[in-house]
């Protein structure tokens, strides 16, 4: 490091925002699996925010003018990744006011490297060809998408009094065969985006793949509702509790993990993700049911 490139480093580091400090909390003396990251650091032409040299891993942090500095941040992060550097990106915001799930993904990222770039984008392909690394920020819509459509879908299962729970309110199922069902789904679709999260082919647990989708989907469920026969409601609730937390971890952990590119409408990550799609489709049939039996 020449001399002025050693006193530009000495001068960030003296002077950090709010946002960095916090971080840097986290990230000093080896707290992150023991790996030690340094801060205000020269790579090439930029200084990055941090970066842990042994896992090649940067992470910056964006501020109120992010916006304005999109084509700067791409080109940057492109020249990082050309280096063989990932980059994990997260907004001063998401470091204040959520620094334990900021640290949740950073560690995730060191203790689990992304797999290598998939043969099918060519032998050669490298991870400027990847395009940026998925981070909070990227998942954050999706999750408050699920949050709140999970809301609704409660709100609607929920005001049915205990008596009139094991009723018909969609298709074949009562209330409790739609929260096993929910249950196991949920449960499956964490579990294949762990295997995403894995550099693994994503796979849901006790799901046929090998047959029809339509016959392999009526098994999954009747076995779903078989397992759950005869447990109590809150035992029900708790599962769902437990299955939605699960699924939560497991889009969060994809940040750092997958490309940008592979998080997009209709792709296996986004829909594995987007649990809420899943969730609407109950929703409209239970409140036309409640609806006519006035409820």
């Amino acid at each position: 490091m020449t001399n002025d490139r050693t006193r530009r480093a000495r001068e960030l580091r003296a002077t950090p925002t709010d946002a960095e400090r916090r971080l840097w909390r986290v990230l000093r003396r080896g707290q992150i699996a023991g790996y030690i990251f340094r801060r205000q650091y020269p790579l090439g032409r930029y200084f990055v925010d941090f970066v842990c040299l042994p896992l090649r891993l940067v992470i910056e942090i964006d501020g109120g003018q992010h916006a304005t500095r999109r084509v700067y941040d791409r080109a940057r992060d492109r020249s990082l990744t050309s280096r063989g550097f990932r980059v994990l990106r997260f907004t001063d915001r998401e470091i204040l006011t959520a620094i334990a799930s900021v640290a949740t993904v950073i560690w995730t990222a060191a203790t689990e490297p992304p797999p290598p770039p998939s043969p099918t984008r060519g032998e050669g392909a490298d991870l400027e060809s990847r395009g940026s690394f998925l981070t909070v920020q990227h998942i954050a819509p999706v999750i408050e998408d699920n949050h709140a459509t999970r809301a609704e879908l409660l709100e609607a299962i929920d005001a049915l009094p205990p008596a009139r729970r094991r009723e018909i309110a969609f298709d074949a199922w009562n209330l409790e065969q739609v929260l096993a069902h929910l249950i196991a789904w949920q449960d499956g679709y964490a579990a294949a985006l762990e295997c995403i999260a894995r550099g693994e082919r994503p796979v849901v647990p006790g799901f046929e793949s090998g047959i029809d989708d339509g016959e392999a989907t009526d098994r999954f469920n009747e076995r779903a509702v078989e397992a759950a026969s005869g447990l109590s409601w809150e035992t029900l609730l708790g599962r769902l509790r437990a299955a939605r937390e699960r699924h939560d971890a497991a889009v969060r952990a994809l940040a750092g993990r997958i490309g940008t590119d592979r998080f997009v409408e209709g792709r296996a990550a986004w829909r594995l993700a987007s649990s809420a799609v899943h969730d609407r489709e109950h929703i409209p049939a239970i409140l036309a049911w409640r609806r006519e039996q006035g409820i």
